[in-house]
């Protein structure tokens, strides 16, 4: 059960969404990533998807547009409508604003991956549920911000060797759902397929950043990330 802060010397947790946006490429499936810019105060240097925190712009517009439906297995993220919707609305602009990729026609396709919450003792923490979009037809991303300083596509097994050879930074969430679409050969294959999100989300969140998160594949995670330790000395 996924657990967000429970006492008043914690953090408030910032409910926020990102997109695993994803593609077909002649090495396999394919997802857009940036590398965000050192100078940032979270995940600084950290090769992530699109996404940002919920707004109150977004919340008000979720208010409006009760009529939004929720794709299925949005029901694992919670049981607020209006978080919900506006969790999607956050979505659909993060990647609009980040890489310039419209999904504002394709709500119901968002599919939900997981949910993951920053653990205590950061600075900043976030409640983040994370999307699956197949890239629309005539929509061509491009890096679109100034919080990161690279982006482009890249399959599953390119980002988890670049990862252990040093020269990209993937934290647990984001290697988590680069490991759900690798045992996928294409985009029909990956949308034809039920997920639940509640089997690449953790158990729990831990108590402290020192505390290993515990998810499908972390052991092999752990393993990577060891080796990008060692290469980037």
């Amino acid at each position: 059960m996924v657990r967000s802060a429970t006492t008043p010397h914690e953090l408030p947790v910032r409910d926020a969404a990102s997109v695993v946006l994803v593609r077909d490429g002649c090495r396999g499936i394919e997802a857009f990533m940036l590398t965000r810019a050192p100078t940032m105060a979270f995940s600084a240097g950290a090769t992530v998807f699109p996404g940002g925190g919920v707004e109150d712009a977004d919340r008000l517009l979720a208010q409006q547009h009760g009529s939004i439906t929720l794709p299925p297995g949005t029901e694992a993220f919670g049981t607020d409508d209006v978080l919900l919707r506006a969790t999607l609305l956050a979505a659909v602009r993060e990647t609009a604003e980040e890489c310039g990729v419209r999904l504002s026609s394709a709500l119901e396709s968002l599919r939900p991956l997981s949910r993951w919450i920053t653990p205590a003792g950061y600075p900043r923490r976030y409640d983040t549920r994370f999307f699956l979009a197949t890239l629309p037809a005539g929509e061509h991303p491009v890096l679109d911000t100034t919080e990161a300083v690279s982006a482009g596509w890249t399959t599953a097994e390119e980002a988890f060797l670049s990862f252990c050879e040093g020269r990209i930074f993937l934290m647990p969430p984001t290697w988590s759902q680069l490991y759900t679409i690798s045992s996928f050969t294409t985009v029909e294959e990956l949308e034809s397929t039920r997920i639940d999100p509640r089997t690449a989300t953790p158990a729990l969140t831990p108590a402290t950043p020192e505390e290993p998160v515990v998810f499908p594949g972390a052991e092999l995670y752990y393993t990577q990330a060891a080796r990008y330790k060692a290469s980037a000395r």
